[in-house]
């Protein structure tokens, strides 16, 4: 093979006879895909940008892994690919870039290497240091074992990778045994040599094509390219997050429990604790640092805890808007004086072990310093200023936020100024083929765009329900009464194999327990109740359950084939109107003389409506509908933009209708369809659940952090 670079060559290697077709069994040729390679490669050959939406069923990813693959092969560069979901960048890793690298495709051989955080990877050192106390501290048994399989592990050549530990690890031990890079010693660690991180890394130094996912993305721009060896294409999939991503990684964000973790671990005793290692330190300068130590975790505590007053009732969120809400002053002196003094002893530091604590101890107080000072002044009218709690197990937390008004203009100096090509690709980038929306919001000025619809038959497979007569979410009980009697009856017509989207908890419970109250037999599965990839495994194996989820399910859930028949929208999916961010957006838009409400709540609910649509027709035999029960798609001047984003296919408007598509396109009804592998009565369970219920102890465990959707 040869480089290919002309739009005709590019459709060569795609076509049904093409070098792709010869080498990957399977390969099924389309139009689609081909016009999305020769898109990349123009953007490639113009050292521009490009906005790739391409459909469920394109072949994205094939499309610019072979495009990009060829084109950084050829001028000796390097290729980024970014993904939002971990489920994506396992398929490239497991997938994609195995078939392509052992196929011959290119003009010579590449390599490709995966890029986590230094998190995420074992620390040799530390690992052996906890494994080797003697005694070992009082741990419950789970950690002690736990321990001694990592050492065990640790022996053979593996990864040092936490996904790859052949048993899972507590959070606890964990944070005890990663690395921390303020804590590394680097070249100057004795395990320098056999580190998993430096390994990784010179892997990565030889490879063509690097793997990683957003939140890497951005912690390698924000420290200047120290993170990730230098490329100049960067693929950006999953691209409709990373307007959320850039906003969170831009901001500055304190948690009330990670301030009292840093002071408690000053203030505590013994060997294995911070001050008593220290050995530069004698005992009159530990005791003061224990004192001050002491002093500040109660200033603190009092601190936060003025600040619990200032949410509005029954609210979780608070915005601090100039002079309009009286925010108690922090103490921060005593922070700044203990910052100050451990660098003042960095100097007589013994080790530099003991040199890196102490420095990694000044930083992370100063931090705190700098978050609640910026939090309480609120000087800069581009940021946001908010709060919100939580309730954990040890009582209510609270976590500050400085957040980014916009991020385009951050975005366009950071990265599209920075990187020479790079390619935003989703299934939802546009908005009917109009990406205004989405490259004004990332700062995107220049791009060649491209959208190419699936090539999936909607209009035979796919119906879209839109009842009549369904009462206003305004009358918030009549409506909540509709939805649930609605919901059981698509429950009944499909019987099972139904995604209910939410977009709140609140909803998802009534929900829950209603269809629960009614069908003690089904299988009905609830985001929260267990881990989002093993509540799917069940979902695939048993083809009548009901699974309900909110923000998660709507996007990068992936199930093919007749498991799942149908998709329920409770409701369009719009933000929070009342929260912080989504505030403060709308009135920087009202200020600008531009209607927030359909320049900016619109268009974003619009997007994530596209994501959950998508979930139903995932390979091209898959049939079902998707039902939209919210009325004012109908009742609402705006209504029909959201109808002109989806995929055009029938519109069904009475239940009687979708009974009847039900028996055109599943002969025998689905009561007729059976679980693989096992008649349907046959139903597995997890850990001794069948879904019916939550796990004890689980049914309040549901996070609320992330919930998209809203209640208006």
């Amino acid at each position: 093979m040869t480089f290919w670079r002309t739009p005709a060559e590019i459709a060569a290697v795609f076509a049904p006879q093409g070098e792709l077709a010869k080498r990957i069994p399977g390969f099924h040729a389309r139009r689609e895909q081909i016009a999305l390679a020769q898109s990349i490669q123009a953007a490639l050959e113009e050292k521009t940008h490009c906005l790739a939406e391409a459909g469920t069923g394109v072949g994205k990813s094939l499309a610019y892994l072979a495009t990009g693959i060829n084109w950084v092969l050829e001028h000796r560069t390097r290729l980024l690919v970014s993904t939002y979901t971990k489920a994506l960048q396992m398929q490239l890793l497991n997938k994609e870039l195995p078939r392509l690298a052992e196929e011959g495709l290119f003009a010579r051989p590449f390599t490709y290497a995966i890029c986590v955080g230094a998190e995420n990877y074992i620390c040799l050192w530390r690992l052996l240091r906890e494994g080797s106390r003697e005694p070992l501290p009082v741990f419950d048994p789970e950690y002690i074992q736990a321990l001694r399989r990592c050492l065990e592990w640790c022996k053979e050549p593996v990864s040092g990778l936490r996904q790859d530990l052949p048993m899972p690890v507590p959070d606890g031990l964990w944070y005890s045994i990663c690395i921390v890079s303020e804590l590394c010693l680097a070249t100057r660690c004795s395990f320098y040599h056999e580190c998993f991180l430096q390994l990784a890394r010179q892997r990565q130094r030889a490879a063509d094509v690097l793997v990683a996912n957003h939140y890497l993305f951005f912690t390698n721009l924000i420290n200047k390219g120290r993170v990730l060896p230098e490329y100049t294409v960067a693929v950006l999939d999953e691209a409709h997050k990373l307007e959320d991503v850039a906003t969170q990684f831009l901001g500055e964000t304190i948690a009330q429990a990670d301030v009292g973790h840093l002071l408690a671990g000053l203030t505590r005793r013994g060997r294995m604790h911070f001050l008593d290692n220290v050995t530069c330190l004698d005992a009159a300068r530990r005791e003061k640092v224990r004192a001050q130590a002491v002093l500040l975790s109660e200033q603190q505590e009092r601190w936060w805890k003025s600040l619990l007053p200032l949410f509005p009732l029954g609210s979780d969120t608070l915005r601090i808007t100039g002079p309009t809400v009286s925010v108690p002053a922090p103490d921060t002196k005593l922070l700044a004086i203990l910052a100050e003094e451990f660098m003042q002893y960095k100097a007589a530091a013994e080790t530099e072990e003991e040199e890196k604590k102490l420095e990694y101890y000044a930083s992370q107080l100063a931090a705190v310093a700098q978050v609640e000072e910026g939090w309480h002044e609120r000087i800069s009218a581009e940021k946001v200023y908010w709060a919100e709690k939580e309730k954990l197990r040890t009582g209510t937390c609270i976590r500050l936020h400085i957040t980014p008004l916009e991020v385009s203009r951050h975005l366009a100096e950071l990265v599209f100024a920075s990187i020479p090509t790079v390619v935003l690709t989703s299934a939802t980038l546009s908005l009917d083929g109009d990406f205004t929306y989405l490259g004004s919001r990332l700062g995107v000025s220049r791009a060649r765009e491209i959208s190419v619809p699936s090539p999936f038959p909607y209009q035979q497979n796919a119906a879209l329900f839109i009842p009549e007569h369904v009462p206003d979410p305004k009358n918030a009980e009549a409506f909540i009464a509709y939805l649930l009697t609605a919901v059981e009856e698509l429950v009944q017509v499909f019987n099972g194999g139904i995604f209910v989207l939410c977009t709140s908890y609140r909803v998802l419970k009534k929900v829950a327990e209603y269809l629960r109250s009614r069908d003690d037999h089904r299988v009905c599965l609830v985001q929260g109740e267990d881990s989002t990839q093993r509540l799917i495994d069940v979902f695939q194996r048993d083809t009548h359950a009901v699974m309900l989820g909110v923000e998660t399910f709507w996007q990068g859930v992936d199930i093919p084939g007749q498991a799942l028949r149908c998709v329920v929208i409770t409701r369009l999916p719009f933000d929070v109107p009342t929260h912080p961010l989504h505030q403060a957006r709308a009135e920087d838009l009202q200020i600008k003389g531009v209607n927030p409400f359909l320049a900016y709540s619109v268009p974003r609910a619009a997007l994530m409506l596209k994501q959950g649509f998508g979930r139903l027709i995932r390979r091209q035999d898959d049939k079902g509908v998707v039902a939209i029960l919210d009325p004012r798609v109908k009742t609402r001047s705006w209504g029909d933009f959201f109808i002109h984003t989806l995929p055009s296919c029938p519109r069904l408007s009475a239940f009687s209708e979708v009974r009847e598509f039900v028996k055109t396109r599943f002969p025998g009804g689905c009561h007729s369809i059976r679980q693989e592998g096992q008649a349907a009565e046959e139903k597995e369970t997890i850990a001794g659940w069948d879904g019916r219920r939550p796990p004890v102890g689980q049914s309040d465990s549901i996070s609320k952090k992330g919930v998209t959707g809203n209640e208006y």
